[in-house]
């Protein structure tokens, strides 16, 4: 794999990367990852067969939505993309965004890539993009998610009670929230 320009990747943390969409590698380890009922499951999606045209259609979607501000996560020994992770919902008047990540190499889970990609975007969201708020949806049995998240700087702001199903079992959606004056910056991380 060739070496990634650094100027490609503007915020590098200890583990991870985080950098732009390549629309030729994002539709490539989309469908990949989207076919991966393990992953599709642990993040809160319904298990379906997806074509390559729902993935070049929801890349479209991607770059022609204004609200939304999408990243590759790196992995910074291998150099190789491993998920993405993307603002949505962002509200300038009010400044607060929905948080969202998707780690697809399931090789890359429990290494602490999650919390340290979610403390990326959260130094992004608040020294650089000026939002107040930041929060985040999360299947309630997601507990590597969830400790992930409270690592981070997240904390419970509530929950709807048995609002996600798949087949006939029905588990709680959970509602986290980081405000600005409340994060801990780590040290160390670059944005």
């Amino acid at each position: 794999m060739t070496e990634l320009v650094p100027a490609l990747l503007p915020m590098i943390g200890k583990q991870v990367a985080l950098g732009p969409l390549h629309r030729e590698r994002f539709l490539e380890l989309d469908l990949r990852w989207a076919n991966d009922f393990t992953v599709a499951v642990h993040h809160g999606q319904l298990p379906h067969p997806v074509t390559q045209e729902m993935v070049t259609a929801r890349y479209e979607r991607i770059t022609q939505t204004p609200n939304q501000l999408w990243f590759f996560i790196y992995e910074q020994t291998t150099q190789r993309p491993i998920g993405t992770t993307f603002f949505s919902e962002m509200d300038r008047v009010n400044q607060t965004a929905e948080f969202n990540i998707s780690i697809g190499a399931t090789d890359c889970w429990g290494k602490g890539y999650g919390t340290e990609t979610t403390q990326l975007m959260l130094t992004y969201a608040f020294d650089t993009l000026g939002f107040h708020a930041i929060w985040l949806r999360v299947i309630g049995t997601n507990e590597r998610a969830l400790r992930a998240y409270r690592r981070a700087g997240f904390q419970e702001a509530g929950r709807l009670r048995e609002a996600h199903r798949v087949g006939r079992l029905a588990y709680d959606v959970v509602y986290m929230e980081c405000l600005e004056a409340e994060y801990q910056r780590p040290i160390g991380n670059r944005t």
